[in-house]
């Protein structure tokens, strides 16, 4: 199958920057964020799982790209609310979108979610965050 329609969600950051450098002039993209610095973006907030169906509704893509997250370690842990919804429900909604859609989706982890111990991880690790899980009474909207 070609894709020739590409939504790249988060691509304001250098992952999603580099993505589009390198497909601008191949296919037709839809590139948002919720910074939107430059004339190739378009402003979506991924947390917000309408506003993020709706987004991609209207451009119809043949995959879903999910860049989106907050990266900075040290604000993750002093912002919890903020990381859980970013790193966490966004990531269920690009999922159900691209399962509601039925097309493929594209997510691309970090290191973050391992503690360290080893130099090289591969895809059989067991994830072993350090970071603190969501206190149990923080108040979160449901999906």
């Amino acid at each position: 199958m070609k894709y020739d329609r590409l939504y790249i969600a988060g691509a304001g950051g250098m992952l999603g920057e580099a993505f589009y450098r390198l497909l601008a002039d191949k296919c037709c993209l839809e590139c948002t964020d919720i910074d939107v610095n430059t004339t190739w973006l378009r402003y979506c907030d991924v947390r917000d799982r309408e506003e993020y169906e709706r987004s991609v509704a209207a451009f119809s893509p043949d995959i879903l790209f999910h860049f989106a997250a907050l990266t900075d370690l040290e604000f993750c842990e002093t912002h919890v609310d903020d990381a859980y919804c970013t790193n966490t429900l966004a990531v269920e909604n690009a999922v159900w979108i691209a399962n509601k859609r039925s097309i493929p989706l594209v997510y691309i982890g970090t290191a973050g979610i391992f503690d360290g111990t080893k130099d090289v991880y591969d895809d059989w690790d067991e994830p072993s965050p350090m970071g603190r899980m969501p206190a149990p009474n923080m108040r979160l909207r449901s999906l």
